[in-house]
């Protein structure tokens, strides 16, 4: 279901349980995920980036609707999904990377990176009695025109279905103490002609690129 642009997932209140019930034996459910091809986004080979007024990820965030929605049904709780505009203090973090593909709205210059970096904070309310995800996504500069701006990133189908179900195993994981497969660190071929530039790159300029050691979750 969605509401408020954001997608809710989940049984009613009689499905709620207490998050440190969960016994600790317990293997995350394993869900099988539509397979996607080309045309999973309806646009092509990948999600360009803005594609009409107030729709700044082309697609992309619908996609992860779909996906988020199929992937925590199977958690215990309800978890609401959606994109934040800033960086949230106290959420635990998680950081995915991927290969993306860049356009450049002022000069068309198009160009790939190893290093797209999707932010993922998560949380467990008590008063709402849920949990909240939120992502960022960051973009790079055209090292061709030199704009103001960033560019927003176009996602690969297969990339961007291994990053949410990365997130789901880090807080089946992380929340619930359940047994997770290894993350997905493999990415989608490619062999780029430069390295990467982190005077251009949104993450690195912000200090989000850094991977910090991973803390205890903290609800």
């Amino acid at each position: 279901m969605s509401v408020g642009g954001r997608v809710l997932v989940g049984g009613d209140e009689c499905h709620v349980v207490c998050l440190r019930k969960v016994p600790t034996t317990l293997k995350c459910p394993s869900v099988p995920l539509p397979q996607l091809s080309n045309t999973s986004f309806h646009v092509g080979y990948y999600v360009p980036p803005a594609v009409e007024p107030g729709d700044p990820y082309g697609g992309l965030e619908e996609v992860w609707n779909q996906h988020f929605e199929l992937l925590f049904r199977n958690l215990p709780n309800m978890w609401t999904f959606g994109p934040s505009e800033a960086t949230l203090c106290g959420w635990n973090v998680f950081k995915d990377m991927a290969k993306v593909r860049f356009s450049c709205q002022h000069c068309s210059h198009g160009w790939t990176s190893m290093y797209g970096l999707v932010v993922f904070y998560y949380r467990w309310d008590d008063m709402a009695n849920q949990g909240e995800v939120r992502f960022i996504l960051t973009g790079q500069k055209c090292n061709q025109c030199h704009p103001d701006g960033f560019e927003t990133p176009m996602w690969y189908p297969e990339e961007a279905q291994k990053v949410m179900t990365n997130l789901y195993h880090e807080v089946a994981g992380r929340v619930y103490h359940l047994q997770t497969p290894p993350l997905i660190r493999d990415r989608r071929h490619g062999r780029p002609r430069h390295q990467h530039n982190s005077l251009m790159c949104q993450a690195c300029r912000e200090g989000l690129c850094k991977t910090p050691k991973v803390p205890p979750y903290s609800s």
